[in-house]
């Protein structure tokens, strides 16, 4: 069973896709800028806990075929964890994304943040993100829940899972503070984001070649009529980039 962190602190997950009439490099760099401005902030500094980027990189674009998963969109992904989400001097600064295209390509929500894996982190660990964008369409309910449930405990019990992972985290999108998400400017989201952590890229291979790991995934969904992963879901490695962390 997966514990759950404290309540007092607001979890939130954010997904900004690269437009196309930008390169991913200047995307990032642009972001981060505005990043490193909005921690600076007091209000920030005062209720921010933790917060972290995701750049992606292409180590494992030619395994995720085999998972029968589609390519992955190029995507910075903000994890944030804070005592207040949002607040009007965060929004001025955002706001000046709208010089590049940033609000156009965002989605947010609150999250619901599992821990399955905790052991102690490797100091260079390796990262490996897997994103399902659940469709609009698609109802959230009991059997939807159940679905998801038995993929998940079945995939941490799988050998290959048990003997590889240092971490397994999921950030489950939930709507707890989905007008707090709009004031800063984004669109509602509905964002699965598991995040495994390995010692080694070899422990991560290991994964991305257990034919095991990739049946499961391959048959699960019930052909989409609960989950739709060979549509909506994709896997992508990449680098942590931690901006504030007031919990070491």
């Amino acid at each position: 069973m997966p514990s759950s962190l404290s309540q007092d602190v607001c979890h939130a997950l954010f997904m900004h896709k690269v437009p196309d009439s930008m390169s991913t490099d200047d995307f990032e760099r642009k972001l981060e800028a505005l990043i490193d401005e909005i921690v600076i902030l007091p209000v920030v500094q005062e209720n921010l806990v933790k917060l972290e980027m995701i750049l992606q990189n292409n180590k494992v674009d030619d395994g995720c075929a085999a998972f029968g998963l589609p390519p992955r969109e190029h995507a910075v992904f903000v994890m944030a964890q804070s005592k207040v989400l949002a607040a009007s001097e965060v929004r001025n600064v955002y706001d000046q994304g709208k010089e590049f295209g940033l609000h156009g390509s965002s989605f947010g929500s609150a999250a619901s943040l599992s821990i399955y894996i905790d052991s102690p982190m490797p100091k260079n660990g390796v990262h490996l993100f897997c994103v399902y964008n659940v469709p609009f369409e698609l109802a959230i309910n009991e059997a939807h829940g159940r679905s998801w449930d038995v993929l998940i405990d079945n995939f941490v019990q799988l050998p290959v899972v048990q003997e590889n992972f240092s971490k397994f985290e999921i950030w489950h999108y939930n709507d707890t503070f989905d007008d707090s998400v709009r004031d800063l400017g984004y669109t509602q989201g509905r964002t699965i984001l598991c995040h495994d952590v390995f010692e080694t890229e070899e422990r991560m291979a290991k994964l991305m070649t257990d034919p095991v790991a990739q049946e499961l995934v391959l048959n699960s969904g019930d052909g989409g009529k609960q989950l739709d992963l060979k549509t909506h879901c994709y896997v992508f490695s990449g680098k942590v980039v931690t901006k504030v962390d007031k919990m070491v």
